[in-house]
Formats: structure tokens, sequence, C-alpha cells
């Protein structure tokens, strides 16, 4: 399982460089007076943090379902081969944060590598163009 921990790794890693490059992009761009937010930029900020908050109970819980066990009816959270003996609610719980973690990483990483390269950041539509006398003159 620490190979599922490497990937999500990772992904928060390519995610928090990619929105990186999409701000130093951004703020580096020619761009008219007025331009539309990103839409999914809520999504992102709280993705980031949930995936510190999802560190940090795996940090002072002992580890995570995905990388821990069942042995009969006992539930153990898992963190680099050291287990710790919790309740089936805490380990469901633990299990669904972590793959809402992977999932809303994923779901952020795909959105910014469209978002880039398929040039829909910050474009324009023709009525958001200025005429070269201003706007709306005739």
């Amino acid at each position: 399982m620490s190979s599922l921990r490497s990937f999500v790794l990772a992904t928060a890693i390519l995610t928090i460089a990619l929105t990186l490059i999409q701000g130093f992009w951004y703020l580096t761009k020619a761009r008219p007076a007025r331009t539309k937010p990103d839409p999914f930029g809520t999504f992102k900020v709280l993705t980031i943090l949930n995936f510190l908050a999802c560190w940090l109970v795996a940090g002072l819980s002992g580890g995570d379902a995905l990388n821990g066990k069942i042995v009969g009816d006992q539930y153990f959270l898992g963190d680099h081969g050291r287990y710790t003996s919790v309740s089936f609610s805490f380990w469901l719980s633990s299990l669904i944060h972590t793959w809402v973690t992977i999932l809303s990483f994923l779901a952020v990483f795909v959105g910014q590598f469209f978002r880039i390269f398929s040039g829909r950041v910050d474009r324009v539509s023709d009525s958001d163009k200025l005429h070269s006398r201003g706007r709306g003159t005739v």
C-alpha cells in the first residue's frame, strides 16, 4: 500500500505545481480589464485543505485505513508497517476520507491539465474585447 501513498503524494505535488504554473501564467499574461474567475478555484483550495487534514489526521491517529488491515473483528490503521487498533467507525471514516482525498486530487489534476493545455484559461469572448476607440463607441 506504500505505492498508493506514493501515488497520492505525487498527485498532490503535481496538482500544486500545475496550480502554481497556472497562477504564474495568469499573473504574467496581458489580459483585459475584466476577467472571469476560475470556476473551480474553491474546489482546488478545499482539495488542498482536505489533503492537509487527511495527512494530519493520519499522522496523529497512527496511519490510515488504506495501509491498514482487518484481522477478525479488529480494525487497524497502518503507517509504514506499524498498526494501530481502532474502532470500525473510525476505520471506515479514515477509509472514506482517504479515498475522497485521492479522487479529489485526481479530479483537480485532470481539470488543471485540461484547463492549461486546452487554452481555456482566461479565454476572452468577443463581447469582452475592447473596441479601438473604447467600449461602446460607434
